[in-house]
């Protein structure tokens, strides 16, 4: 069975994504451990899977901790 070039194309999009996935989860990480030096209590999780693709990303800052203490609720995004 024979390649077509729409075949081609999903192809070089799949790689592309691929590695521009591998590369946001090395820079969300950069950019997460810099803020975590500004503030010691700034908090994240990063999840990645055994190729280095971005699963899940959790992150805490100080005041939304502290809006939790004072109300007692918690807003996320999914």
């Amino acid at each position: 069975m024979g390649c077509t070039p729409k075949d081609c194309r999903n192809y070089i999009l799949q790689q592309r994504r691929s590695n521009t996935l591998s590369c946001d989860a090395a820079a969300i990480h950069k950019f997460f451990a810099s803020m975590q030096i500004k503030n010691d209590e700034f908090f994240y999780v990063i999840d990645t899977d055994n190729v280095g693709k971005l699963r899940k990303i959790v992150w805490v800052h100080t005041h939304c901790k502290y809006a939790y203490q004072e109300f007692n609720d918690v807003v996320c995004s999914i």
